[in-house]
């Protein structure tokens, strides 16, 4: 089941839509995104309504931290988070997103129409991946949190070394 939707709205706004958790699992689902909507170095401006987002691990936030990034690169804006709960603002500021991402808070105001009930959402199905093609995804991840803020370091040193060896032994099994 989808927890990832995407509508493109006029003035070159794209919002994600994350229903539930934001995870490992549906981390893929951000980067098919930008696939999809990115050309080139031409960005949209991306809003992620995190109003029914309940959590998210750290390879979720890695990606949306790439996402961030290639945005300031290609638009020199940065995203915008709308409708983010307490708990996962908390998460955002804790891993350093809160530099590269506008957070706004439930009750902050959004601005703009980010899509009405005749607004169609396309659904991004779950990714078709390998052990080894999800590994290097996580890597991948972490590592841009170290981009992010150096004291991350510290905190994924071993989840980064782990998945690295991980990715060894599976590359040793093929």
């Amino acid at each position: 089941m989808e927890s990832i939707f995407y509508a493109r709205l006029p003035d070159d706004i794209v919002v994600v839509r994350i229903i539930g958790p934001g995870s490992f699992q549906n981390s893929p689902g951000l980067t098919e995104i930008v696939d999809i909507i990115c050309t080139g170095d031409a960005w949209p401006q991306f809003v992620f309504d995190l109003g029914k987002c309940t959590t998210m691990d750290s390879t979720f936030m890695g990606t949306l931290a790439s996402m961030a990034m290639g945005q300031k690169k290609g638009r020199g804006t940065a995203p915008l988070t709308v409708n983010t709960s307490a708990h996962v603002k908390q998460q955002l500021d804790l891993i350093g997103l809160k530099f590269i991402l506008d957070i706004r808070e439930a009750d902050d105001t959004t601005p703009g129409d980010l899509g009405n009930s005749s607004t169609e959402f396309a659904g991004v199905p779950p990714a078709d991946m390998s052990k080894l093609e999800r590994t290097v995804m996580m890597i991948e991840a972490h590592e841009r949190l170290l981009d992010v803020d150096e004291a991350n370091e510290i905190k994924f040193k071993n989840v980064i070394d782990s998945l690295k060896q991980s990715l060894e032994r599976t590359r040793n099994q093929e």
